[in-house]
Protein backbone atom coordinates (compact mmCIF):
# COMPACT_ATOMS: atom_id res chain seq x y z
CA UNK A 1 0.00 0.00 0.00
CA UNK A 2 1.33 3.24 -0.81
CA UNK A 3 1.16 6.08 1.73
CA UNK A 4 -0.76 8.39 -0.83
CA UNK A 5 -3.49 4.78 0.05
CA UNK A 6 -2.49 5.17 3.69
CA UNK A 7 -3.53 9.02 3.97
CA UNK A 8 -6.37 8.74 1.64
CA UNK A 9 -7.73 5.36 3.06
CA UNK A 10 -8.70 3.66 -0.01
CA UNK A 11 -7.25 2.22 -3.06
CA UNK A 12 -5.28 4.77 -5.57
CA UNK A 13 -3.49 4.57 -8.47
CA UNK A 14 -0.85 5.87 -8.83
CA UNK A 15 0.75 4.21 -11.80
CA UNK A 16 1.54 7.60 -13.66
CA UNK A 17 2.98 9.64 -10.58
CA UNK A 18 6.93 9.98 -10.24
CA UNK A 19 7.15 8.28 -6.65
CA UNK A 20 8.22 11.79 -5.25
CA UNK A 21 4.98 13.42 -6.45
CA UNK A 22 3.06 10.84 -4.89
CA UNK A 23 4.77 11.92 -1.97
CA UNK A 24 4.08 15.34 -2.41
CA UNK A 25 0.48 15.20 -3.12
CA UNK A 26 0.06 12.00 -0.16
CA UNK A 27 1.91 15.67 1.96
CA UNK A 28 -0.93 17.86 0.47
CA UNK A 29 -3.57 15.56 1.34
CA UNK A 30 -2.33 16.18 4.93
CA UNK A 31 -1.91 19.38 5.03
CA UNK A 32 -5.67 20.00 3.76
CA UNK A 33 -7.35 17.36 6.06
CA UNK A 34 -5.13 19.29 9.01
CA UNK A 35 -6.63 22.79 7.83
CA UNK A 36 -10.12 21.18 7.11
CA UNK A 37 -10.37 19.77 11.04
CA UNK A 38 -8.77 23.31 11.97
CA UNK A 39 -11.28 25.22 9.77
CA UNK A 40 -14.50 22.50 11.51
CA UNK A 41 -13.52 22.85 14.60
CA UNK A 42 -13.56 26.53 15.16
CA UNK A 43 -16.66 26.33 13.10
CA UNK A 44 -18.43 24.49 15.70
CA UNK A 45 -17.02 26.76 18.29
CA UNK A 46 -18.61 29.59 16.61
CA UNK A 47 -21.35 28.37 16.92
CA UNK A 48 -21.61 26.92 20.44
CA UNK A 49 -22.11 30.54 21.09
CA UNK A 50 -25.46 30.24 20.22
CA UNK A 51 -25.80 27.95 22.53
CA UNK A 52 -27.24 28.06 26.56
CA UNK A 53 -24.04 28.08 28.10
CA UNK A 54 -25.10 25.16 30.26
CA UNK A 55 -25.76 22.95 27.04
CA UNK A 56 -22.49 23.93 24.90
CA UNK A 57 -20.14 20.61 26.65
CA UNK A 58 -23.23 18.09 26.21
CA UNK A 59 -23.59 19.84 22.38
CA UNK A 60 -20.30 20.34 21.87
CA UNK A 61 -19.64 16.37 22.75
CA UNK A 62 -21.95 15.27 20.16
CA UNK A 63 -20.48 17.27 17.48
CA UNK A 64 -17.06 16.20 17.91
Amino acid sequence: MSRLEDVIGAPVDVTGLDPGDADRLADLVVSAKRRQAEVLGSAIDGALGNIPRLLRGPVKALLK
